[in-house]
This record gives structure tokens, C-alpha cells and sequence, in this order.
């Protein structure tokens, strides 16, 4: 072999180990990337499913407590305890519709579940009595607009 074949010769293999040095490297970022957004989607989708689920147990215990209020003493504004009772009434049908899994993916998620679905049913409650503010009449005023939440 004379020395133009031999450099021909290394060159190939140092370019084949920096060819292969570069496909590796371009996997494991790609995986890498792969798998951060696997994470975040997956946190986005529990993320909906508690979104989803608060907003149902906020509506349910607005369409459960309206009809007491209504039969009992109508056009009444809640104490700043029932205010609290509804709130609390909210957060706990809230948890109990939470799957297991859905308990340990929203743990990964945020720090403190409890906190996390207080914060939104309170924004569940901001966001009904924005979208019923004008449509309602004032004698008739919804409990969720008692509830007090937010100010």
C-alpha cells in the first residue's frame, strides 16, 4: 500500500466515526426532544381531563344548591360560610371524580393537588358568572354569582 491509499484509508474510517458520532448524537437529541414532548402532552391532557372535570363539579354543585336556595328563601345572598361550604362542596366532588391515574400524572404535574383544583373552581366560577353576566336577570341571581370566589 503506498501512503496516498493508507491516508484514503484513515480518512474513510475517521469520517465513518464522525458520520457515526453525529448519528448517534442526532438519536439521542431526537429521542430526547421525543420524549419531552411526550411528557408535556401527556401533562397537557390530564391537565384537560381535571379542567373538565372541575367545571362539571362546579356546575353541579351550582345547579344542586341553586334548587335549595330557590325552594327555601329566593333572591337571598349566601353567608360568607355557605360561600365556603360551596367551595368546599366543589373541590370534593372534584377530587372524587379523579382517577388514581389522574391523581398520580396531576402529582407530577403540580406541587399540591388540593391548591390546584381550589384555584380552578375558582376560575370555573369566574368563568360562569362571566358568560351569565347580562343573561341573567338580577332577581334571579345564580348561587355560583354568591359564591364570592375571586374578590
Amino acid at each position: 500500500m503506498d501512503f496516498s491509499n493508507l491516508i484514503s484509508t484513515e480518512l474513510i474510517q475517521i469520517g465513518l466515526g464522525l458520520i457515526s458520532a453525529l448519528i448517534g448524537y442526532a438519536v439521542h437529541t431526537g429521542t430526547a426532544y421525543l420524549r419531552a414532548k411526550t411528557k408535556n402532552e401527556n401533562t397537557k391532557a390530564v391537565l384537560g381531563i381535571v379542567d373538565s372535570i372541575v367545571t362539571s363539579a362546579v356546575k353541579k354543585t351550582e345547579q344542586r344548591f341553586r334548587k335549595q336556595m330557590e325552594r327555601s328563601v329566593p333572591n337571598r345572598k349566601l353567608t360568607a360560610k355557605e360561600k365556603f361550604s360551596l367551595m368546599n362542596n366543589a373541590v370534593d366532588v372534584a377530587k372524587d371524580n379523579l382517577t388514581k391515574s389522574t391523581k398520580k400524572h396531576l402529582s407530577k404535574a403540580v406541587p399540591d393537588i388540593q391548591q390546584y383544583i381550589i384555584c380552578k373552581v375558582e376560575e370555573a366560577v369566574l368563568d360562569m358568572k362571566a358568560s351569565k353576566q347580562g343573561s341573567q336577570n338580577k332577581d334571579h341571581r345564580s348561587v355560583m354569582e354568591n359564591f364570592g370566589l375571586g374578590k
